[in-house]
């Protein structure tokens, strides 16, 4: 069972427990709270499936046995030649990947790069790009981040785009990913495939994510939903030289070869269910 928010498969999997010697598998990828982690929790002792976790950080919100697989993302399958990332410190390139809602952290990076505008001397060294709609319902998020924006006149600094099902010349842009998610991520995708890119990224240090970036390395974590340190993490990044970026760009991609490829993960998960991994 991949996913616990299919209700009706847990369901059907309890009764098929009860009647078969058979291991049921669980892959769990959500980090539900309140009463909903509650019940999920209840419903997993009482079925007896075993449990495989995304990420340390939904092991520990559930606090039930089970294994830590991190998700697989495919190679972009392109040649990384380093001449092709183009790097200049008085103008990086930032990407946010993801649907607008209120907890993706939209309305903490715009906030942020105002603050920084009001730090730098001379023009803002950032361009950003917003990639993804607002969900249903959510329109007025995006809204208020373009009249936020105007209102600070920064209309040439932060572009929008529609949701992308192959965002590669996105990342392709980018120099840095940003993923400054309010509430935390049981995995953390984007920034995975922005390792796979090639791509150092800029994290929230929280849920799946503290996991995915090591600080200083192949990228930089900040306090959640705090704009100071996110500032101060911007800008600390117009101090980086050309041969510190390609260093963590080369540990980004580095790190997804390592532990986030789709032949890893499949590895890791076969061995699971084949009982290799004791």
């Amino acid at each position: 069972i991949n996913t616990v928010v299919m209700l009706s498969a847990l369901v059907a999997a309890m009764f098929y427990r009860f009647c078969s010697k058979k291991k049921i598998f669980c892959h769990v990828r959500e980090i539900p709270t309140g009463r909903q982690l509650s019940f999920f929790k209840l419903l997993f002792k009482i079925i007896g499936v075993r449990l495989i976790y995304n990420s340390v950080a939904t092991y520990k919100a559930f606090n039930l046995p089970g294994d830590v697989v991190y998700n697989g993302v495919p190679d972009p399958t392109r040649e990384f030649d380093e001449k092709n990332i183009q790097y200049d410190a008085y103008n990086i390139k930032l990407l946010l990947i993801g649907r607008i809602n209120t907890w993706k952290g939209h309305q903490l990076l715009i906030d942020s790069l105002i603050n920084a505008d009001e730090h730098s001397k001379g023009e803002l060294p950032f361009q950003l790009r917003i990639v993804g709609s607002a969900f249903e319902g959510y329109e007025f998020l995006l809204d208020e981040l373009k009249t936020k924006i105007n209102d600070n006149n920064l209309q040439n600094n932060v572009k929008f785009y529609e949701f992308a099902k192959n965002p590669s010349e996105h990342f392709s842009w980018a120099n840095y990913i940003i993923v400054p998610s309010s509430k935390p991520e049981p995995f953390g995708r984007v920034a995975v495939e922005a390792f796979a890119m090639q791509r150092p990224v800029i994290a929230a240090n929280h849920g799946g994510l503290s996991e995915i970036v090591t600080h200083g390395c192949d990228g930089f974590l900040f306090l959640p939903n705090n704009v100071d340190e996110l500032v101060e993490t911007l800008l600390s990044l117009t101090n980086i030289t050309e041969p510190e970026y390609q260093t963590l760009s080369n540990n980004a991609r580095a790190k997804y070869e390592a532990l986030f490829s789709e032949s890893k993960y499949q590895y890791n998960l076969i061995n699971i269910i084949l009982g290799k991994n004791k």
